[in-house]
C-alpha cells in the first residue's frame, strides 16, 4: 500500500495527480492479481488473502482520491441544500414518520427558533416499538452530539465526515444558526458535475 503511494508520488511529477493515481491503482491491482495467482499455484491461502486486500485497498484508494480531487476548491456553501426542512423537538414519532414518507427524506435536523438541537433519523425511530410512537417525541430519540460544518469549509471535509462517521447528512451552521444541510446525494451530484471536468 505504501509502495503504491510512493509510485503515485513519482508518477505525479510526470502527469496529473489523478492520472498518476489511476496508473498506480492499475499497477497495484495487476500485482495483486499476480500475487493471487501465485498463491493458487503454490496453495498458499495467506498469499491469496493478502492479494485480495491489496486489490480492494488499491480500488478504494483510487475512488477516494478521485472523489477528493473532484471536490478540490469547492466549498460546502456551493453544494449544500439551503432549503432545510427541520422538525420541532415536540413532534411525536408517528407525525415524524408521516413527514418522512411525505417528504421522502429519512433524516431531519431538529430545530427550535432557528437553533439546532439535534438530528433525528429513521434509524432512531425504528428503535421505538410502533405502538408507542404516538407517545414518544423527537427530543427523546434524537442524536444530540451533532457533527456539523461551516459554509466556508472545504467540500472534502464534508466527504470525509460523512464516510468516516457513516452518516447520511450533515447540518451546516453559521454563527450557530442552521443555514443548510449536506447529504451524501449532494456530494455525489457535485462529483458528477465537477468530476467530469477532470
Amino acid at each position: 500500500m505504501d509502495g503504491g503511494r510512493v509510485l503515485r508520488a513519482w508518477l505525479a511529477g510526470r502527469m496529473s495527480y489523478i492520472e498518476a493515481t489511476r496508473k498506480a491503482v492499475s499497477i497495484g491491482q495487476m500485482l495483486a492479481i499476480g500475487m493471487g495467482i501465485l498463491g493458487l499455484l503454490v496453495i498458499n491461502p495467506w498469499l491469496i488473502l493478502i492479494a485480495f486486500f491489496v486489490y480492494i485497498g488499491a480500488a478504494e484508494e483510487g475512488k477516494s482520491t478521485e472523489m477528493s480531487v473532484s471536490l478540490e476548491g469547492i466549498k460546502v456553501s456551493n453544494l449544500m441544500s439551503k432549503e432545510v426542512i427541520s422538525v420541532p423537538p415536540s413532534m411525536n414519532l408517528n407525525e415524524l414518520v408521516d413527514t418522512m414518507f411525505e417528504r421522502k427524506h429519512m433524516g431531519y435536523p431538529v430545530a427550535e427558533n432557528g437553533n439546532l438541537l439535534g438530528i433525528v433519523t429513521f434509524t432512531d425511530v425504528s428503535r421505538v416499538p410502533s405502538q408507542k410512537r404516538g407517545e414518544v417525541v423527537v427530543e427523546e430519540v434524537m442524536t444530540k452530539n451533532i457533527i456539523s460544518l461551516h459554509p466556508d469549509d472545504p467540500a472534502e471535509k464534508a466527504l470525509k465526515l460523512l464516510f468516516t462517521h457513516n452518516i447520511g447528512r450533515l447540518p451546516v451552521l453559521s454563527e450557530q444558526r442552521l443555514t443548510g444541510i449536506v447529504s451524501r446525494t449532494d456530494i455525489v451530484h457535485s462529483i458528477q458535475i465537477f468530476g467530469g471536468k477532470l
